[in-house]
């Protein structure tokens, strides 16, 4: 189950690819990075899910390399 199925905004529900819009196209929290963590990557891969989604980048679940996933987020926190 996600983590945001039941993800309420202003009355409506949400998904987090619509959460990530709202924050990149905000001017003050464009330039936060957001990685998703989903089970859900779309069909065509990685380019077209990062499209989609206006994430800066995606992990898929289940994750199972522990420290290739602290690497991915560390990775990204200091580009």
């Amino acid at each position: 189950m996600s983590t945001l199925s039941h993800s309420v905004y202003q009355g409506k529900a949400i998904d987090g690819l619509a959460i990530t819009k709202m924050l990149k196209d905000n001017p003050k929290t464009a330039s936060m990075p957001v990685i998703l963590i989903t089970a859900h990557a779309m069909e065509g891969g990685r380019k077209n899910f990062l499209e989609a989604s206006s994430a800066d980048d995606y992990i898929s679940k289940p994750v199972v390399d522990h420290e290739l996933f602290v690497h991915q987020i560390w990775e990204m926190l200091t580009k």
